[in-house]
């Protein structure tokens, strides 16, 4: 229930906020317009993307193919990813860095690490 909570939630935001449109390339020769529908379908397809990427990773360790350290070294590299690319923080190394270690700490007391 928790997950599907979110992620109507987070589909309803979407849909909500999300402009008819954005214009792509400004000031280039490839300019060009990014409708709502591809708008929210390139997000959708993200956050699926996120998913199972994650879930992965976790399922690996929980399935014994994978020890503690690549698994926390997996979450560390996929977090400053995630983290890094995140608009708000660009150009904040200290709070990219902070939010991931924040991150790993939760992963590892839930995973009794």
């Amino acid at each position: 229930e928790y997950v599907h909570f979110n992620d109507s939630a987070r589909n309803s935001i979407m849909e909500k906020m999300t402009p008819d449109y954005m214009v792509v390339g400004i000031g280039s020769k490839t300019e060009s317009y990014k409708y709502k529908s591809e708008i929210i379908s390139d997000e959708t397809a993200f956050y699926a993307n996120e998913k199972n990427e994650i879930s992965g990773i976790c399922n690996q360790f929980l399935n014994g193919k994978t020890d503690q350290k690549l698994f926390c070294n997996e979450m560390k590299d996929r977090l400053n990813d995630y983290y890094g690319s995140r608009y708000e923080l660009r150009n904040q190394p200290e709070a990219v860095e902070s939010r991931v270690n924040n991150m790993l700490s939760k992963l590892q007391h839930m995973y009794a690490l």
